[in-house]
């Protein structure tokens, strides 16, 4: 065998005790179910503490406008009509206040994370890791057309509210908060925070489907929470595979973008049955370029050694993540 690298992902032996390469050697069985759970309430509390925040300055702020601009507003009627015609602009600020909120809190736990992860081989990522994100759409695509033909979303009020609210505002504000914001904020929180944690102790399946239920439980709806789930389950299986939070960033991004254009763009029903088939047909190639790809390999770090989380078992050789035991 190699002394850098194992010709194989099967050439490493894993010495006892450690049945995975990591381990949480000072953390009890309550901590480290507390450190997979808080995350995500930090997400759900900045989502409902942040909106609120955003609302008042919004109201604050159409207050103060309408004030310099002599508007009469004398009564709670005449402030709740002044509110309403401003909606749009409500709702804009009230999603981008939020999301960048919720990103100023969990980006630092992320990269306090990351402090304490192996180190993951540079050139382990590139094409395949590319194919790995667009492939997203195929599942993104196959869970909307179920969606589509099961006609939940007609009888999902929840659903309905949220899409009439996304669709009432400007392309602009769908384009980064949908596209560019929420992935990162997503990914952080339930790929980088949630399954980087959760891999240390328990098997993939098990990390996988964890993730995938938190990511449609937070959505609170059962139509984005059943799509949420699925591509969730994906997105996870990209970053154990990758180790990089970018791969399933990036996937997220992408399926998002889809879902953002064809509602600007309304296509009638025959270009979308079109696009759908074509977009099966990328997937289905990224797909195989992507089982094809070589998964990152982890190495051994100086901060994750002396801090004894997230570590490799003493002396251990660099891992691949492709083999079945991480």
């Amino acid at each position: 065998m190699n002394d850098i690298y194992p010709a194989t992902p099967f050439d490493y032996e894993e010495p006892a005790p450690y049945r995975e390469p990591y381990t949480y050697p000072r953390y009890g069985l309550a901590r480290r179910i507390w450190r997979l759970v808080y995350p995500a309430l930090i997400f759900l509390g900045m989502q409902v503490a942040a909106g609120m925040l955003a609302l008042f300055l919004a109201g604050f702020f159409i207050r103060i406008t309408s004030v310099a601009q002599d508007a009469s507003v004398t009564n709670f009627i005449e402030m709740y009509e002044l509110i309403k015609s401003h909606i749009s602009e409500i709702i804009s600020f009230t999603i981008l206040f939020t999301q960048a909120a919720t990103a100023a809190v969990l980006l630092p736990l992320w990269l306090a994370t990351r402090k304490r992860m192996p180190r993951i081989k540079p050139g382990a990522t590139g094409l395949g890791a590319g194919m790995s994100a667009l492939a997203v759409l195929g599942v993104g695509s196959i869970m909307g057309l179920l969606l589509a033909l099961s006609r939940i979303a007609d009888i999902d009020s929840a659903f309905q509210a949220v899409e009439t609210q996304l669709l009432s505002m400007p392309f602009w504000v769908r384009f980064v908060s949908v596209v560019l914001l929420a992935p990162v904020v997503e990914e952080i929180c339930f790929r980088g925070l949630l399954v980087n944690r959760a891999v240390y102790w328990l098997p993939k399946w098990a990390v996988v489907l964890i993730s995938a239920a938190a990511f449609g439980i937070v959505h609170l709806n059962f139509v984005q929470g059943i799509n949420a789930a699925v591509l969730g389950a994906a997105l996870a299986l990209l970053y154990l595979k990758y180790r990089s939070i970018w791969v399933p960033i990036a996937g997220h991004a992408a399926n998002n973008l889809i879902s953002v254009v064809l509602a600007e763009l309304n296509l009638p029903a025959g270009a979308e049955t079109a696009l759908f088939f074509a977009m099966l047909a990328v997937s289905a190639a990224a797909i195989v370029v992507a089982v094809r790809s070589k998964g990152a390999v982890l190495e051994q770090t100086a901060d994750a050694a002396a801090l004894g989380d997230g570590a490799l078992p003493a002396g251990a050789a660099p891992l691949s993540c492709d083999s079945p035991k991480i």
